[in-house]
């Protein structure tokens, strides 16, 4: 970005455009933060949530719209990253302390359900 330039209102960003699809969240409670995006062919949709609360939170992912039917999705993956603290580390002598580590994903007609580990983020991808 150059030097006095302007940011506009985040709702201009947030319109269709070719080749993209973009997800308003609904129910989102702070200080959670979303972002999704959809394939060009609209099989696959990638869900990234950050959860920056001191307390986890269980949460429900469900794909909608008029193109596909949520209960299309019929398996999710995730992948998390957690710490005790936003001030946390890998210190040297513990490289692992903080690394990407597999969770379970419940499916059920096409609705994801997941627990969010305080100070976390998690990487949600669903496939038809």
């Amino acid at each position: 970005m150059c030097a006095g330039s302007v940011v506009g209102d985040i709702a201009s960003k947030l319109t269709n455009k070719p080749g993209q699809v973009t997800f308003v969240g609904k129910n989102i409670a702070a200080p959670m933060s979303v972002s999704a995006q959809q394939s060009e062919d609209g099989g696959t949709v990638v869900v990234r949530v950050v959860n920056n609360a001191a307390a986890p939170a269980d949460v429900q992912l469900q794909v909608s719209g008029e193109s596909h039917a949520a209960q299309d999705f019929a398996g999710a993956t995730a992948t998390q990253l957690q710490s005790d603290s936003p001030a946390d580390a890998n210190p040297s002598w513990d490289v692992d302390k903080i690394a990407p580590k597999e969770v379970k994903v419940a499916m059920d007609g096409g609705r994801a359900s997941l627990s969010l580990p305080a100070y976390s983020y998690t990487v949600v991808t669903a496939k038809k």
